[in-house]
């Protein structure tokens, strides 16, 4: 993990629905956000967790919610949620971000 990294779950709607997800910093648990979408909407569940990098690669997994990274497919549905493609888009967007900063 890198310091730019956040956490993600990945959630279903109904058994059929559209996959969707829903990134948020590191400082909240996974099962402190799952919550709010699953115990308000009872249609939702969870499919996948884990961290994303600032290049929108997944990996590991949430210990609190005893699920892991599907990686490519979780890091292809997120690009695509951000309508990213590849990894050159991405490398391109994160430079052109990151300059000046400093």
């Amino acid at each position: 993990m890198y310091g730019d990294d956040m956490k993600y779950i990945i959630f279903k709607e109904g058994e059929h629905g559209k996959e969707f997800p829903i990134i948020f910093p590191l400082i909240f648990k996974h099962d402190q956000i799952a919550k709010r979408f699953v115990s308000s909407h009872n249609k939702i569940h969870i499919v996948s967790a884990g961290f994303v990098s600032h290049l929108l690669k997944c990996s590991e997994e949430s210990n609190t919610l005893d699920t892991s990274s599907r990686k490519e497919e979780d890091t292809d549905l997120i690009r695509d949620f951000f309508g990213m493609a590849s990894d050159m888009d991405l490398k391109i967007t994160w430079k052109t971000q990151t300059q000046g900063k400093g």
